[in-house]
């Protein structure tokens, strides 16, 4: 049950809830049936508030679920430019590559997310080789 809670608040957003589990010894790096765990539903969801609690409380940054997506995929897929800013700062591998040969960029550059392909280039430089 604290599972499936936890789950469900980190894809909401409601990072209190989130912050009062994390308090009574819920484990940061729940999975559910697909190995997505609480950070990829944060990321996924664009909820960068969680995100940071999660990851100030030792959350995984580079797990990955059962088809090899990082949490860094999630977020570049939706477009959430501060999720993904925030992941790099943390150390986020920017080239961890998914099952089907994808990385966060092939991503953010199949659905236009400018901003994120920019933010996902080296030292900032804005040009990225494929």
């Amino acid at each position: 049950m604290a599972k499936r809670v936890c789950l469900w608040d980190a894809s909401n957003g409601y990072n209190f809830f989130v912050v009062t589990l994390i308090e009574n010894k819920a484990n940061v790096d729940i999975t559910d049936e697909n190995d997505q765990a609480v950070l990829h539903c944060a990321a996924e969801n664009g909820y960068v508030t969680v995100v940071e609690t999660l990851i100030i409380n030792n959350a995984k940054v580079d797990a990955t679920d059962l088809n090899g997506k990082a949490f860094l995929h999630c977020a570049a897929k939706n477009g959430h430019i501060t999720v993904v800013e925030t992941l790099i700062k943390k150390i986020a591998k920017v080239d961890s590559t998914e099952s089907n040969g994808k990385i966060a960029l092939h991503y953010s550059t199949e659905n236009e997310h400018v901003t994120i392909v920019e933010a996902s280039a080296p030292n900032g430089s804005g040009r990225v080789g494929l």
